[in-house]
């Protein structure tokens, strides 16, 4: 082997161990700036993984990466009940992270529905993949509360996106951004309904919505029912046989030492009543719009001297208020009258 040939391998071999190097160097340098440049969306990509979860109607997987904690009354937040929701979230476009130590603010553009809203999110750190990226989790999220009131009949009940409303009065549940229906159930239909109505979450970490007041109407058929009830009740006060006939809405006064019996009352003319079409604190208000009128003859003895006769009694106008409500199906009327 010549000196020449011995030159020639050393020197080869110093050029393969610079390029080695040379590569191993460009490689880290590349590897830094992906890794910087990672670690630096890490906190839009835990947002962006938060939303697309949304997005694809995973209730469970979004609340888990929202660290939000969920009770069996939470109703709304399960995938059963979202997946019945409408006006979910459809897209969204994240900004860029602002990252301030150990924490991380982004914002996002978000799409709801026909609606478009700012949404911030905070994050904080929670340690490193690899021991190089960054990870980062979503701060618990106050989610919005959707809410309503209900006049109705206790016995009545409610579903809201298919899961069964525990109170009768009252609706008040945390919910992902989205719009929830609430039905009626099937019971006395033909006599009182509820329409279907709808609450709507828009984002997240607001107050409660404003809550409506939702009220049972009568059907035709229930109003004739509590028609029927006010002049059954009507006309049971006139058949009384009493001066004053107890919880009617009119009454004899008669004179000190006399004794009235078999009283016997007149309609004069019947009152005109209206029954208000919406429920409200235990029925349906009834009320006078004209005045009825009675008159009343009975026969009267006077026991200090034995003195007999027959008295009569000027027309009588009254007016009456109440409450018309059912019981197992059949009305009553409960009048104002102590």
């Amino acid at each position: 082997m010549t000196d020449t040939t011995r030159t020639f391998r050393v020197r080869w071999y110093w050029w393969l161990i610079a390029a080695v190097v040379l590569l191993v160097m460009v490689g880290a340098i590349v590897s830094l700036a992906v890794g910087a440049r990672l670690n630096a969306d890490a906190p839009r990509a835990a947002v962006g993984r938060f939303l697309h979860a949304l997005v694809d109607g995973k209730a469970k997987a979004a609340l888990a990466l929202a660290g939000a904690k969920v009770s069996p009354s939470d109703v709304l937040l399960t995938d059963e009940s979202y997946a019945k929701a409408t006006n979910r979230i459809r897209s969204f476009s994240i900004g860029p992270a602002v990252v301030t130590g150990d924490t991380a603010k982004v914002s996002a553009e978000i799409r709801q529905g026909d609606r478009t809203y700012k949404q911030s999110f905070d994050l904080t750190r929670a340690g490193k993949a690899y021991l190089v990226f960054d990870e980062w989790k979503l701060k618990p999220l106050d989610l919005t509360t959707v809410s309503a009131d209900l006049e109705t009949p206790p016995s009545l009940d409610f579903t809201i996106a298919g899961a069964k409303v525990d109170d009768p009065t009252h609706v008040s549940l945390r919910a992902l951004p989205g719009m929830y229906e609430v039905r009626a159930g099937a019971e006395q239909q033909d006599l009182y309904a509820v329409d279907p109505f709808t609450l709507t979450a828009i984002g997240f970490g607001d107050a409660t919505t404003k809550a409506p007041t939702i009220s049972a109407h009568l059907t035709s058929k229930g109003e004739d029912a509590i028609h029927s009830a006010v002049d059954a009740w009507i006309d049971g006060c006139a058949a009384s046989t009493e001066l004053s006939p107890p919880g009617c809405p009119f009454e004899g006064i008669g004179d000190p030492g006399i004794t009235y019996t078999n009283v016997t009352w007149s309609m004069e003319s019947r009152p005109s009543f209206s029954v208000d079409y919406t429920y409200f604190d235990g029925g349906w208000t009834v009320a006078s719009i004209t005045d009825g009128s009675v008159t009343a003859s009975a026969d009267i003895s006077r026991p200090s001297d034995g003195a007999t006769g027959t008295a009569t009694v000027d027309p009588i106008p009254f007016r009456f208020t109440g409450v018309g409500s059912f019981e197992d199906g059949t009305a009553q009327f409960t009048p104002s009258i102590k």
